[in-house]
């Protein structure tokens, strides 16, 4: 998603390329309502692959603004992955049940009580 992004130029057909990795997208997501997928998981993956992506991808620069723009992504998701991930293994430890009452709903379908022991 990200090289689609950043190479938008250079896609020949973007738009439909686009809609195929949206949906990729909602496919995957949808597999992760199901009872014993985390899509918590996939959603955090998709996440940390984008800033990490912004990082460590090699990029074709197409102009000045073009370069400042990818460069001020670069910097920027420095700090946020590294908050991401303190976030995460804070969360992780932390003593309890989540006080996010919607969070069940991202990751199971309440269906045949498939949510109950969420």
């Amino acid at each position: 998603m990200l090289d689609l992004i950043q190479n938008w130029k250079l896609i020949v057909n973007p738009w439909r390329e686009l809609i195929k990795m949206l949906l990729i997208i909602i496919f995957s997501l949808s597999i992760g309502l199901l009872r014993f997928v985390d899509n918590f998981a996939h959603v955090g993956g998709f996440i940390t692959g984008i800033f990490s992506g912004l990082i460590f991808m090699p990029t074709i620069i197409f102009g000045k603004w073009d370069l400042r723009r990818k460069r001020f992504l670069m910097v920027i998701s420095v700090p946020i992955l590294i908050g991401m991930f303190i976030w995460v293994f804070s969360s992780f430890y932390e003593e309890g049940r989540s006080s996010c009452t919607w969070c069940k709903y991202v990751t199971c379908i309440p269906i045949n009580d498939w949510c109950k022991d969420l």
